[in-house]
């Protein structure tokens, strides 16, 4: 059956536009302009922010260590939110941390454009980008500035490294998006190692050694005065004791896109089992990729998907200790979305379109994202729903 591409296009972008509306919609209904958790030990420092006199040490208290990390670009915000609207507005913060997740769309857009030709595509990356399971982010302003940022830094810095001529001002633009993913959240540490091992695949010998230079000057400033936090467990401990369970942590962490916990029903283990056995098939998917050389063909998404499974074994190194119910916690699940972003570009890039009519796979695309918005992202609303109830009760 021949399909008109325009008519497709349209179709499929009306779609995906009415669910990111959605999406802010249930957003907005959600917000309390309350800080939660962690915003609360951020406000302590941008308190001491306000208050110094001394331009070194505003600059000392801006990055001063959060838990493991220095969320530089978190602090940033709240200062400007508070030197525009003379306070610190809660819902201002969570909203653009959320936006990150419409420039992920966007970059993505981009990158499926022009490989997807007559295929359906906005709309499950809306379904899964735009992701009510994301809960704990969403409406959290101190999470969504972080874990959401992130990783589009991340997704920004390893496209210009992965550019087939790489020039003086992509390996640039590429360094500066690096150094925002350092100073968002921890995890962008983690990309040191993945344009490391990118300039050493492409023999790009001159701008390796700029950015081993660069990559040591950045680690030595992250971790001066750096403190260990108590609560955050010993690694060689976990390394001796955990084993088993940090891989079963790493792999619930790789599958976390498929954890469906509700809060007043009692199916944390069958999500875990579920999230477990996904993250396992992720994995192995992952070493067929590297067995039949996927990195020579698409650069960009086999880094994209190392820099996950490298942030999930980590990941389970460091916080198995904790317990594994941890690791399918909304708060990481935009790792995991990622990942199957990287896998739909992936099918939809192999899609043997000689040997098959291109509306199966749309057929199928658009039955499994209708599928995973109620059956998995849908159900989790009732958290949000139940949290803006709980901070006004605690207010």
């Amino acid at each position: 059956m021949k399909i008109n591409k325009t008519k497709l296009l349209v179709i499929d972008s009306i779609l995906s536009i009415s669910f990111v509306i959605y999406f802010f919609y249930i957003f907005f209904a959600s917000t309390s302009n309350i800080p939660i958790n962690d915003d609360y030990d951020v406000l302590n420092n941008f308190t001491e922010i306000i208050n110094s006199n001394s331009f070194s040490d505003k600059i000392k208290f801006f990055f001063k260590q959060h838990n493991e990390h220095r969320i530089f670009y978190d602090k940033i915000w709240f200062f400007l939110d508070y030197k525009i609207f003379q306070q610190v507005n809660f819902n201002h913060l969570s909203f653009i941390g959320n936006l990150s997740l419409v420039g992920i769309f966007i970059f993505f857009f981009k990158k499926f454009k022009g490989k997807t030709e007559n295929t359906i595509y906005l709309f499950p990356l809306a379904i899964l980008i735009f992701n009510i399971s994301f809960h704990e982010n969403i409406t959290f302003a101190m999470a969504a500035l972080s874990n959401f940022t992130v990783l589009l830094f991340s997704l920004l810095s390893i496209h210009f490294i992965t550019k087939n001529e790489l020039n003086k001002k992509d390996f640039a633009l590429s360094i500066l998006f690096l150094i925002f993913s350092i100073f968002t959240l921890g995890a962008g540490l983690f990309l040191i190692l993945i344009i490391a091992s990118i300039l050493l695949y492409k023999k790009e010998k001159k701008y390796l050694y700029t950015f081993l230079f660069i990559a040591i000057i950045l680690i030595l400033i992250y971790f001066i005065d750096y403190q260990k936090p108590s609560n955050s467990p010993e690694i060689l401990e976990t390394i001796r004791n955990y084993k088993f369970r940090s891989f079963l942590f790493s792999f619930a962490f790789l599958g976390n896109i498929f954890a469906r916990y509700l809060i007043f029903t009692n199916d944390i283990n069958e999500s875990l089992m579920l999230s477990t056995a996904v993250g396992f098939i992720f994995f192995a998917f992952y070493l067929y990729l590297i067995k039949t050389k996927y990195f020579k063909k698409n650069l960009f998404i086999f880094s994209v998907m190392s820099l996950i499974i490298f942030t999930s074994f980590v990941t389970g190194i460091t916080r198995s200790q904790l317990g594994i119910d941890m690791s399918i916690a909304s708060r990481y699940r935009i790792n995991s979305c990622i990942f199957l972003i990287c896998l739909l570009y992936y099918v939809i890039e192999s899609f043997p379109r000689d040997k098959f009519n291109i509306s199966y796979l749309n057929g199928t695309l658009l039955l499994l994202s209708v599928a995973y918005f109620f059956g998995i992202s849908y159900p989790q609303k009732e958290y949000l729903e139940f949290r803006k109830k709980q901070n006004y009760f605690g207010v």
